[in-house]
């Protein structure tokens, strides 16, 4: 199992005492099973298997068991660099590591409700979950430069008929907004 520590945040990491574990010299690590961290700012969590997240104000993180074994578990706005691991959102599905051409760089956002948005910038991926009996299904494959809104029918039980999507490419400002905000290394030192 992969660790993870946090190389960056823009806020005093004692508000997340409850959630991280401090060691006397290093950097805080992120425990399994911790409590989700609910971020008053912004965090970069970096595992021992290469995966790079930078998360957003109001997101959330934590190590839990999924069906895919420990994965981080995320909700709100999160960027992935060439991860290696492969992350469960608690509002909608996972990412696919094995049906993944790195590196990836790839957002996840909140659109609405019952939407995310997952953008693309580099690779390809495959964005998939588990119905009520365990067995995979795919819900759509994403190449670069194109973004997918997953929307979920939280009344519908989980299965593919759940999900529907729609597959754009990115705008410029979709572009814009991935490189000024994750991609400008200056903002997470």
């Amino acid at each position: 199992m992969a660790t993870y520590r946090i190389t960056y945040s823009d806020f005093e990491l004692s508000r997340l005492e409850d959630a991280i574990v401090r060691f006397p010299e290093g950097q805080p690590m992120v425990p399994q099973g911790n409590r989700p961290m609910i971020l008053p700012g912004k965090i970069e969590i970096r595992s021992s298997d290469g995966d790079l997240f930078r998360l957003r104000a109001g997101s959330e993180f934590h190590i839990e068991n999924t069906l895919e074994g420990l994965q981080p578990v995320i909700s709100g706005e999160v960027f992935a660099i060439n991860a290696a691991s492969w992350w469960r959102s608690t509002r909608s599905c996972y990412t696919c590591k094995s049906h993944s051409s790195p590196p990836l760089q790839i957002l996840m956002r909140p659109h609405n409700s019952n939407t995310d948005e997952y953008l693309l910038a580099m690779g390809s991926t495959v964005i998939h979950d588990f119905d009520t009996s365990g067995r995979h299904f795919v819900i759509c494959s994403l190449e670069e430069g194109h973004k997918a809104y997953v929307s979920h029918n939280p009344d519908v039980p989980m299965g593919p008929s759940r999900y529907s999507v729609q597959i754009d490419r990115m705008s410029d400002s979709d572009w814009d907004y991935v490189h000024q905000e994750y991609l400008d290394n200056r903002l997470w030192m």
